[in-house]
């Protein structure tokens, strides 16, 4: 958490995330979450540069992921 507050760390573990959206039983269950859990963490990067510039940017690769 420090790191994340000081900027030297990323604001979502992409790999946890994809951990979670791919557990059986849980909301969201996806069959393959990489994708989905890509495009959260560049939703969620610290440096505005590394985001999307526009949500339209994001919905377009959200929809390219598999349920």
């Amino acid at each position: 958490m420090e790191a994340v507050l000081a900027g030297k760390g990323p604001a979502i573990d992409t790999e946890l995330l994809a951990a979670e959206l791919s557990r059986e039983g849980s909301p969201g269950s996806m069959r393959d979450p990489a994708g989905a859990a890509e495009v959260i963490g560049r939703m969620c990067a610290q440096k505005r540069s590394q985001r999307y510039a526009t949500l339209a940017e994001a919905m377009e690769d959200l929809a390219i992921c598999e349920p």
